[in-house]
């Protein structure tokens, strides 16, 4: 039997850094993952649809907090 598990269960904290265009992100995230404990994934437009998504929450619970959609 497999458990589902919650992939960010296993990290205590987990931040994310947006930067606007033009403004040294690429190599603020070429710095980051020189680190053993950090994760900087390449610029990808998942802001714009979290943006687009959330835009008009007001109340968070719990089970919006744990679950993406």
């Amino acid at each position: 039997m497999i458990e589902k598990t919650n992939i960010l269960q296993d990290y205590p904290t987990t931040h994310f850094l947006l930067c606007t265009e033009r403004n040294r992100s690429s190599l603020l995230s070429l710095m980051l993952n020189l680190h053993s404990n950090v994760i900087c994934p390449s610029e990808e437009p998942f802001a714009l649809f979290f943006h687009n998504h959330y835009k008009n929450k007001i109340q968070w619970t719990e089970k919006r907090t744990t679950t993406i959609y």
